[in-house]
């Protein structure tokens, strides 16, 4: 009975979805993230109201392992780069209109 099973075991380890289709990393951007722990950057718009700076705060506790910065003059160009220099997985920008938070840009920073 007991070699029965382990039979069964070895048959199932090898008709899984990953064995049945040639693998490529382009079809899973987050292949990876078995073994690394997501890092989110958030930030603002350049100048944010009270209201669009609160509405960061709460996002910086909804999203785990994340840490969140004041956008000051930095151009987005140079946020991007900032992420892959400190290994950031993810980029948020919190945007707003007349004061009201009403948009949010994410972005999935590129392996290497």
């Amino acid at each position: 009975m007991k070699k029965e099973g382990e039979g069964f075991l070895k048959d199932l380890d090898y008709d899984d979805n990953n064995t049945l289709l040639p693998y490529n990393i382009i079809d899973d951007e987050y292949a990876n993230n078995k073994y690394n722990e997501p890092k989110i950057l958030i930030t603002t718009s350049r100048t944010p109201s009270q209201r669009l700076t609160q509405f960061q705060k709460e996002m910086r506790i909804i999203f785990p392992n994340s840490v969140r910065i004041n956008r000051g003059n930095t151009v987005i160009k140079e946020l991007v780069k900032v992420c892959q220099e400190n290994q950031f997985t993810d980029l948020i920008i919190l945007h707003e209109n007349r004061g009201v938070p009403d948009g949010m840009i994410i972005s999935h920073m590129p392996y290497g």
